[in-house]
């Protein structure tokens, strides 16, 4: 069984940021997350696109120079998960998620929309 627990002690944001250096600022399509892009990136098409993901193809330039065209690449939008503990127990809830058979268990969390930040 799930026990339930009633005091915030961790709380994290999992958002793909690095130094703030990574991100393209430019919206294309429907998404509205954020685009990863280093130096080694020369060129990114996108493959599929809704409001919730972005896959795109990557030519990169790798470390030995060598390039390679067919990179896939997902990215997502920014989100926030909390885990709540109180005497060694975590509270999460069960749900049904496509892709998987039966009940799984998650952290409470969500999407980040834009123009909402991680605290409110």
């Amino acid at each position: 069984s799930v026990q339930f627990a009633g005091v915030l002690t961790i709380f994290f944001v999992s958002l793909l940021y690095i130094g703030g250096n990574y991100f393209s600022g430019g919206h294309h399509g429907t998404f509205m997350g954020p685009r990863w892009r280093t130096k080694q990136t020369l060129a990114t098409e996108v493959v599929y696109e809704s409001k919730w993901q972005q896959i795109e193809r990557h030519t990169i330039l790798t470390d030995k120079n060598k390039t390679i065209t067919d990179w896939l690449w997902n990215n997502y939008p920014d989100q926030v998960n909390v885990l709540v503990e109180k005497d060694d127990q975590f509270l999460v809830f069960r749900q049904t998620k496509y892709g998987l058979e039966g009940d799984s268990l998650a952290v409470i969390g969500g999407i980040i929309e834009p123009g909402e930040t991680a605290q409110h």
